[in-house]
């Protein structure tokens, strides 16, 4: 087989795995002893499984290496199908009292419009939370994420049933595995910092904003373990679901935030940290998804 095409990174991973022909795998190590930058490429990779097999099982890496392997193969792709764009859905998420807007291009985040919504704007409700467990945050003890997968159907979470959900619910710990119908509970620990934004990237590229829901600035934080008033059903998107909280002690405008994982390339692993401004600090949860679309 002649590589005469540019190998795409999912053939250098199976280089790195010794998962190709023998053929294919000498006629890349001759291309590596001339072409400097395919051999950036193919070091950029390995040190980014390093990384990688350490946070994620093997068994789920092999299989998403699988799938990009096969969507890959010569066919017809559907248009902009690792592009990153917004979407708003009922179906995604699942917000009380809120009529979702669906936006089906990449507009400016300061221009999209705010949801019809009856409760005021950085408002939230403090449920119970079950014991929770410590996570690995990016930046020192800061502000943190929790996940919770709710028991049963019943997304009417009025005060009362809040707080039941929270009891009979799952905390999830980092890298846990997610499917498609999951109902996922949001909770934020602000642990000092009073102004925040959470956001989710699937492995779709569909960005989802959860707090605040408009305006191009931070919300304000509340003390304690807080939920937000709205539960979030994972859909068929593949592969992953990532989430972000960033905060800081000034409000900040969330549009370079939001720029920054817009200019994401989504491929079969999750995202790492953003590049972000030393006064922000970030905690990141990613749930592992074995079904869905491919």
């Amino acid at each position: 087989m002649r590589l005469s095409a540019p190998i795409a990174d999912w053939r250098l991973e199976r280089y790195l795995l010794k998962q190709l022909p023998q053929s294919e795998l000498q006629q890349i190590e001759a291309l590596l002893s001339q072409d400097e930058q395919l051999r950036a490429r193919l070091d950029a990779l390995a040190r980014e499984d390093e990384l990688v097999f350490e946070r994620y099982p093997a068994a789920w890496m092999a299989r998403q290496i699988e799938t990009r392997a096969a969507a890959s193969q010569p066919q017809a792709h559907k248009k902009g199908e690792w592009s990153l764009w917004w979407r708003w859905s009922p179906a995604v998420a699942i917000v009380l009292t809120l009529a979702a807007l669906p936006i089906l291009q990449s507009p400016d985040p300061s221009t999209v419009s705010p949801l019809a919504t009856s409760i005021a704007p950085g408002q939230t409700r403090s449920v119970p939370a079950p014991q929770l467990r410590e996570q690995v945050r990016i930046k020192g003890d800061g502000p943190r994420l929790l996940l919770h997968r709710i028991a049963g159907t019943n997304r009417n979470m009025s005060e009362t049933a809040a707080g039941q959900a929270a009891a009979r619910s799952t905390l999830l710990e980092k890298g846990a595995s997610a499917a498609e119908g999951d109902l996922v509970m949001i909770q934020y620990d602000a642990a000092g910092a009073r102004y925040g934004l959470i956001v989710s990237v699937d492995g779709s590229g569909v960005l989802t904003r959860h707090y605040p829901l408009e305006g191009i600035q931070a919300g304000v934080l509340r003390g304690g373990v807080v939920a937000l008033e709205h539960a979030y059903e994972l859909d068929a998107a593949p592969r992953w679901e990532c989430f972000y909280l960033i905060t800081g002690d000034v409000s900040f405008d969330i549009r370079p935030v939001l720029a920054r994982i817009q200019s994401m390339d989504i491929g079969i692993m999750p995202p790492t940290a953003l590049p972000l401004s030393d006064a922000l600090l970030q905690n990141q949860w990613i749930l592992l998804k074995e079904g869905g679309e491919q």
